[in-house]
């Protein structure tokens, strides 16, 4: 059996060593990507990488993956759409997204069918069958699973097909079928004995330890976990260990070593925080808390429930309805009819997921809040319905469980020899399986069965073993490390310690008292001394603290100052090259145009045909003077900045009425979004400015007959305004740069010339506003979206 001290090792080892080891193939694949000339070979690449980081750093799988996509349509490479949206809907499941992860996972299998890819298609079936699972719906998961397993046959995919068979055993343990588990387990040994993949030998060997666990053969369970761990030890692989270590703990709080448990969460808990697994974290959190509960410290069970049920609800509905049957137990000590509902829940969930096991406690619970509000006949109804789903599963743990509340009910109903039965039962099933927890339920039933029967030997034969087994599951070492907990359990003891210790104050003689209270005293006038000094020095450690802050204040704000000159300096000589290139350069053509016509080189004719390019020019030099002068008056400290109240709704409509012909000749259609009572705080002609550059930005990188919309949103603390166009896009890199402080050009789609300064502009008098400007979205080919937000009145 694996040990304590064994068990942290691996979790210093995997601590210390899982940057290396679970980043070296990321690594090894950049590497490649460096190299790497072709499109095709560069998407393959990216989706290998987004695949591997599923175990390190989830949220990476996104941008990878959408870099993916983007490449493959520039080659018409299906097969990398495919594959990059099987991954994505990986990432949309960690995140909670159902509908996104489900609709790009069916995307993905719908391209593998016109490709007519069988490996394809039985990976992403395995894949979908794995989101099913997660989320509870188990039926779902065995009908995706199956066509895994058909297409894995096809291939002879033997890896695959016995990862599938040892998930779709998994699902049949969790229903309580767990003939049918142990059939899937064999089924999945047997072919490994041709592949002996160590990773497989490990996952199935941790699946049977469920089974076993589910059976409450507990020393079984965790030799097989125990064993799991050194395979998944060895291959690096965290999130397993982190899996058996939950598994490990949730047998120890079983048998009643809630210390133990406690210890092998934490664990736990670590190990998913180091891979960024929160998922996984909110599960262990939810297995943790129920530790705390069984001991009474309710407050702390709570507190990590909630933790939890944040983090898992539409996530993981299995683990979802545990945290509300767990929140229910203790909300009920307050409000029994708010508990009950969260318990009803929790029912409809399993029986939607057919989670017997579950099920089972599910019942039993509702069945002690009935019991507890003494109507007798409904609890005894809710336990023989646990003990007709019981007759399906083999479930000892629940099966002790629900005999316990039998014998109970049977016993306040006066049906002694029928809570006799169930008594004896309940105590010879928590002794098979090692519950020390149902042991000592049962131990007191019987005892007071044996005391309504008048039998006062056997009562206190009872009574005496009841007492042993406290003993047990709360010894000396327990109770230095949970006190409080000892207290609240084992509460006839502690009142026994307290009466004696009573007893023993007043036996105290007058002497000793005064001995004590001089004892004190001098003890609190050394207390008072220390303070005393501790104050002095606190107050100088704090004056020298905050001198040492205003230095280092002082220093920053050089610091900053000379950063912000040494960028001024950089934007005063591009400025000068804009001026130097894009004034000269209109000017002269326009100084040529001229001289051609006045010596009759040009007809009238040609003379007219040119003018709408001479205007557009003119019109463009114009804009760009006005941005220098703005940008000069705002470099200089004089442009002066006056918030006020503005009508958004009527200032973009004006603005937008300004490039009617821009509009018209593009032919954009332009959709104001923004509600006409819309109000926002902000200087009107810096709001004006800005949107007019990032309007003009719009128009000049749409096509014809694109669009360009305006949206707004209210916040508690904020207003969000954005200007979305339908156009040609940027880069990802462009997108960084334009509000960055750097000057970027582009040509448009009408060939209008731009400089670069209304993006800085728009950046530098947002922020004059107290606001932030910036990318919200763009992509080459798809459009952009710029977002800026200003404080909202505060005064308001």
């Amino acid at each position: 059996m694996i040990t304590k001290q064994r068990f942290l090792l691996y979790v210093f080892l995997f601590i210390t060593t899982l940057t290396f080891a679970q980043t070296k193939q990321i690594d090894s694949l950049t590497k490649v990507l460096q190299t790497t000339n072709t499109t095709l070979e560069k998407v393959d690449i990216y989706n290998e990488m987004a695949f591997a980081y599923i175990n390190v750093k989830f949220d990476s799988i996104k941008p990878i993956s959408e870099r993916a996509i983007a490449l493959s349509k520039t080659i018409d490479y299906s097969k990398g759409i495919a594959v990059a949206k099987k991954n994505l809907a990986i990432y949309y499941f960690f995140v909670g997204q159902r509908e996104k992860s489900f609709d790009n996972m069916y995307s993905s299998i719908s391209i593998f069918k016109e490709e007519k890819d069988t490996l394809g298609l039985s990976r992403a079936y395995g894949n979908l069958a794995k989101i099913h699972k997660a989320i509870g719906q188990y039926n779902e998961s065995l009908n995706a699973y199956d066509t895994a397993i058909y297409f894995n046959k096809l291939i002879n995919d033997n890896a695959e097909l016995i990862s599938n068979y040892t998930n779709i055993a998994g699902i049949k343990v969790k229903q309580g079928n767990l003939r049918e588990a142990l059939k899937a387990y064999n089924t999945a040994d047997e072919l490994n004995k041709k592949v002996k993949d160590d990773y497989l030998s490990a996952s199935i060997k941790s699946g049977v330890g469920l089974l076993y666990e589910q059976q409450g053969k507990f020393d079984s369970a965790i030799v097989l976990y125990d064993e799991s761990i050194k395979i998944f030890k060895e291959l690096q692989n965290t999130r397993n260990v982190a899996a058996m270590a939950n598994n490990i703990g949730n047998i120890a709080r079983k048998k009643g070593d809630y210390l133990k448990s406690i210890e092998y969460f934490d664990l736990a808990i670590e190990s998913a925080k180091e891979i960024n697994n929160p998922r996984l974290e909110a599960i262990f959190l939810n297995n943790l808390a129920n530790n705390y509960l069984d001991l009474n410290y309710n407050s702390k069970a709570l507190e990590l429930y909630k933790e939890s049920a944040q983090a898992i609800k539409g996530v993981d509905d299995y683990t979802y309805a545990a945290t509300l049957s767990n929140i229910a137990l203790i909300i009920k000590e307050q409000n029994q009819e708010e508990g009950l509902k969260y318990l009803q829940e929790a029912y409809d969930l399993y029986v939607k997921m057919d989670s017997k096991p579950n099920l089972i406690t599910n019942l039993n619970q509702q069945a002690d809040y009935y019991y507890d509000k003494k109507e007798y006949q409904v609890a005894k109804d809710l336990y023989l319905k646990s003990k007709f789903i019981l007759k399906s599963v083999i479930a000892d743990f629940q099966k002790s469980s629900t005999w316990i509340g039998l014998g109970k009910l049977n016993l306040v109903l006066k049906e002694i020899d029928s809570a006799q039965i169930y008594g004896d039962e309940a105590l010879r099933l928590s002794k098979d399986i090692k519950a020390l927890k149902n042991e000592k339920r049962a131990t007191f039933l019987l005892y007071q069965i044996a005391k309504a029967k008048n039998d006062s030997k056997t009562a206190l034969e009872y009574l005496e073993i009841h007492q042993k087994l406290n003993d047990s599951l709360f010894n000396e070492d327990k109770s230095k490390a949970l006190g409080k907990l000892e207290a609240e359990l084992d509460f006839k003891n502690q009142n026994e310690k307290l009466s004696l210790e009573r007893e023993t104050e007043k036996r105290e003689s007058a002497m000793e008292l005064r001995f004590r209270k001089n004892l004190i005293l001098a003890l609190a006038g050394v207390v008072l001394g220390l303070t005393i000094i501790v104050i002095l020095l606190f107050a100088i450690k704090r004056q020298k603290a905050k001198t040492n802050r205003r230095l280092h204040a002082y220093s920053d704000e050089l610091h900053s100052k000379n950063e912000k000159l040494k960028q001024l300096h950089v934007q005063k000589n591009r400025l000068i090259s804009i001026i130097s290139h894009d004034f000269r350069g209109p000017l002269n053509n326009l100084s040529d145009f001229l001289d051609l016509y006045l010596n009759k080189d040009l007809t009238t004719e040609e003379f007219d045909l040119w003018l709408p390019e001479i205007k557009q020019s003119i019109d463009s030099t114009q804009k760009l003077i006005e941005n220098l002068v703005s940008w000069a008056k705002q470099s200089l400290n004089e442009f002066q900045i006056n918030k006020e109240e503005i009508n958004l709704f009527k200032s973009t409509s004006n603005l937008i009425e300004l490039y009617d012909k821009a509009i018209k000749d593009k032919q954009i259609k332009i959709e104001n979004n923004i509600p006409e009572d819309a109000q926002i705080y902000i200087d009107k002609n810096t709001l004006d400015l800005a949107i007019r550059n990032v309007m003009s930005n719009a128009i000049k990188y749409c096509n014809l007959e694109d669009s360009i919309a305006f949206s707004y949103e209210k916040h508690k603390d904020f207003h969000k305004v954005c200007i979305e166009d339908t156009g040609i896009g940027m880069n990802q890199e462009t997108a960084e740069k334009l509000f960055n402080s750097d000057l970027i050009s582009a040509i448009g789609t009408g060939k209008e010339v731009g400089t670069g300064i209304g993006a800085l502009l728009s950046k530098n008098f947002i922020e004059e506003n107290g606001g932030t400007i910036w990318v919200d979205y763009s992509e080459v080919g798809k459009g952009t979206r710029i977002c800026f937000q200003v404080p909202v009145n505060s005064l308001n």
